[in-house]
């Protein structure tokens, strides 16, 4: 195995993991905006913050994985070590990007369907998407340090 294998690791589940979150996000909004848009037609504007946030999460995980890929240092004596450091970065960052992103589709779609109930809730309801989002912001921020900690290796 090639030394810098678990640094294009981390870069690649940085990626994959960002976007299979994205993906389960944006089919639970697409799948209660559809059903709850019998309702109230209406609704399908008021997902939107959902899947911006969604989209954003996703733009801001290939971006660290970009960083990651190329930060590797290639003829760093302590190749394997930086590989590990980087593989992390990637990891959590992917993690926290898919758990972020899963986590405002659901909500997105509690939101649609309480607001095809009752639509005062929706302007109540949607700070807790931006908890959400903000999660996945503080991971790219996590994975941002870990990755800077490469330059002891250096």
């Amino acid at each position: 195995v090639n030394d810098a294998f678990f640094a294009y690791l981390g870069s690649f589940l940085c990626f994959m993991l960002n976007a299979i979150g994205t993906t389960k996000g944006m089919l639970a909004i697409s799948r209660t905006c559809a059903g709850s848009s019998i309702f109230n037609p209406k609704i399908g504007s008021k997902s939107l913050v959902g899947v911006i946030i969604c989209e954003g999460n996703l733009l801001c995980g290939i971006v660290i994985s970009y960083f990651i890929f190329n930060s590797i240092p290639y003829e760093s004596k302590n190749l394997k070590d930086a590989s590990y450091i980087l593989f992390s970065a990637g990891t959590i960052t992917g993690a926290v990007g898919f758990a972020s992103s899963f986590a405002t589709g659901i909500i997105c779609a509690a939101i649609c369907v309480m607001d095809a109930k009752e639509p005062k809730l929706f302007s109540k309801l949607v700070f807790y998407e931006f908890i959400a989002g903000s999660l996945g912001v503080m991971g790219i921020g996590i994975g941002f340090l870990i990755k800077e900690r490469i330059k002891m290796f250096v």
